[in-house]
């Protein structure tokens, strides 16, 4: 009987030893497994950090677009402040029949200018998804402003 035992046991430290192997395979396994998955978290965090960094930097594009576009039009509103100053003094020296329609015709561009202050709020307030939208009303309150004040100075310049 003494060599089925020894069979046995050579039987049962095979089997211990295939069992070690198996839990080693299975272990390399799942480390292998763990690490993968570690990589593809550290990309998938990579691929995120820079999907916000780009978002950010297009954020940012956009700020200093709107604010540009906004400083460029308050000067030119500026600007056209100053002409319309020098229109409101020439109306003094206009002669009564003038004087009134000057008036008017100042009551209507001062009407547009504040239609424009309205639009230059919205361009400080204006959301990306709206900016387009509200940078064409500007701009199309600027137009009809500055065609306004053509008008009225080449009538100015008539009743001199």
């Amino acid at each position: 009987m003494g060599g089925t035992d020894d069979a046995t046991e050579e039987v049962r430290e095979g089997t211990s030893e295939a069992k070690e192997d198996i839990n080693d395979a299975a272990k390399e396994a799942g480390d292998a497994v763990e690490d993968a998955a570690d990589r593809t978290k550290a990309e998938a965090n990579e691929a995120n950090r820079e999907m916000k960094e780009d978002a950010n930097e297009a954020k940012r594009e956009w700020k200093q677009e709107k604010d540009e576009f906004a400083a460029a039009t308050r000067e030119k509103v500026r600007e056209l402040d100053r002409r319309i100053e020098r229109l409101d003094a020439r109306i003094e020296r206009a002669g009564d029949d003038a004087k009134a329609k000057m008036k008017e015709d100042m009551a209507d561009l001062r009407a547009k200018r504040n239609d424009l202050n309205k639009q230059l709020d919205q361009v400080d307030d204006a959301s990306e998804s709206a900016w387009n939208d509200i940078k064409k009303g500007a701009s199309n309150a600027w137009n009809d402003l500055e065609k306004a004040f053509d008008r009225a100075e080449d009538k100015f310049d008539k009743n001199d």
